[in-house]
């Protein structure tokens, strides 16, 4: 027998006697536990995975209606705002009316007034002229007539009131 010969049977001997003594049963016993793990690792990371997409989705969820609530409350405020502008400009244009109504008034007392001083200052005028008319063309004795005739008509005058 050659040596090839021989090195083929002892390697065949020495398989079969570590098949016998159980190396392949550890080394498989070792592939088989490594396996596992491999599997348990690959099943945690599935499992953290969908929670991570969970937790995403939650998230998102939260966002969206945090936004349309952000949008809601923006929306409100501007119709708030619109209304109270409206209002103020109602109670403006109120005001104004009332500020113009006041000066109208004011303004046409000062007007009657005015128009009765001027009123009094032409009777002053025109009873002083009568007056230095009276007194420069008619005589004392009609003078003293006409002021008892005035006298005796206010008389009358009083007495029937």
């Amino acid at each position: 027998m050659d040596a090839t010969a021989w090195a083929t049977i002892s390697l065949v001997l020495f398989i079969g006697l570590a098949w016998r003594m159980g190396a392949f049963k550890a080394a498989a016993a070792s592939l088989d536990k490594r396996s596992a793990e491999i599997a348990q690792q690959l099943a945690d990371a599935k499992r953290l995975r969908g929670e991570a997409e969970a937790l995403l989705k939650q998230y998102q969820a939260r966002s969206d209606q945090a936004q349309s609530e952000a949008r809601a409350l923006v929306a409100e405020a501007k119709a708030d705002v619109a209304a109270l502008r409206q209002s103020l400009r109602a109670q403006l244009d109120k005001d104004l009316a009332r500020r113009e109504q006041q000066a109208q008034e004011r303004i046409a007392r000062a007007e009657a007034q005015a128009s009765a001083e001027i009123r009094e200052i032409a009777a002053r005028a025109a009873i002083e002229a009568a007056e230095r008319l009276l007194e420069e063309r008619v005589s004392p004795a009609v003078q003293a007539d006409l002021v008892s005739a005035g006298i005796k008509d206010m008389q009358r005058i009083l007495t029937k009131a």
